[in-house]
């Protein structure tokens, strides 16, 4: 006879397996109890509580596409903080410049002014855009005495050298070879009929020392009319195309001596160092912080 606990017979229930010691709870210290079984959720449930259809998904989303851009590229900028929300018209419309060029003529207290304009014929130059260019022509009618009624006069300054100067200069010219020369010949005081005069300067080749002399002259013009802009004390400046040397080459009979002396001269080799070391000297002088100060102390001490 077999025993009945070796062999199941059919139709009976087996008694439950133990709880495992690790799911037995302090609660149940016997095990006699059974805890219950997690309920596992199958993966596409999983996938549904996560789905780019939710704000929260779509949160992690973003933030995990924005770790792997940061990984890539390194770490976005923060866009600036806007004091104002737009609106719908504001976001769809195209955004403009916040300063746009005017074409208009400038302003002065509400009275709208022209653009100067020069009283001689004056001719294009791409070097020097700023100044009043005339040709060699031009110079030459000014010093045979053919003028525009509106001017009464012109003077002719010569921004060389001394023995450039000496060696050969247009007809009445006066020398001007440094800045320091500026304020007495100019403002202290200033030229008679100063408005209605045309002055007009050349060096060698036009290039470098009588421009930045035209230019220092306005800028202390400039400074002594601040308040009363755009006046100034001599309006009618001009530079000669080409200097002296074209001057030389088409109107030698204004040129006094009649012979033309280079700033390169071999035989004024050491006298051109030391009169254009001397020049750079007095120009940084000039253009330093202190006689900037200067310049404007006098102008409003004159407009006073």
């Amino acid at each position: 006879m077999m025993d009945e606990t070796a062999t199941p017979q059919p139709g009976r229930l087996l008694p439950e397996a133990p709880t495992p010691m690790l799911a037995r709870k302090s609660s149940d210290p016997t095990g006699l109890v059974t805890s219950p079984r997690r309920r596992r959720v199958p993966r596409s449930s999983k996938r549904a509580l996560f789905s780019p259809e939710t704000p929260i998904a779509l949160k992690r989303c973003s933030d995990l596409v924005n770790d792997e851009n940061a990984y890539e590229h390194g770490p976005a900028r923060k866009a600036p903080r806007r004091l104002a929300l737009l609106s719908g018209d504001e976001i769809a419309s195209p955004s403009h410049p916040k300063f746009a060029r005017c074409n208009s003529a400038p302003v002065l207290h509400g009275v709208p002014f022209k653009p100067y304009e020069p009283k001689l014929p004056t001719v294009r130059s791409s070097q020097h855009p700023d100044l009043h260019v005339i040709s060699p022509t031009t110079a030459l009618e000014v010093l045979q005495g053919v003028l525009p009624a509106s001017l009464q006069g012109a003077r002719f300054f010569d921004c060389r050298f001394t023995y450039e100067y000496e060696g050969g200069r247009l007809r009445g010219a006066t020398s001007l070879p440094s800045p320091d020369d500026v304020e007495h010949v100019f403002f202290a005081p200033s030229l008679a009929q100063s408005t209605t005069t045309a002055l007009i300067f050349y060096c060698e080749f036009s290039a470098k020392r009588a421009p930045e002399m035209m230019r220092h002259i306005r800028r202390r013009d400039r400074c002594l009319h601040a308040a009363t802009y755009p006046e100034l004390l001599y309006p009618e400046m001009y530079l000669i195309d080409g200097g002296y040397k074209h001057c030389f080459a088409s109107a030698l009979a204004v040129c006094d001596p009649p012979t033309y002396t280079s700033m390169n001269d071999p035989a004024h080799a050491e006298s051109g160092k030391a009169a254009m070391q001397l020049l750079r000297q007095r120009w940084k002088a000039h253009q330093s912080p202190a006689s900037l100060r200067v310049v404007g102390h006098h102008g409003q001490h004159r407009d006073q």
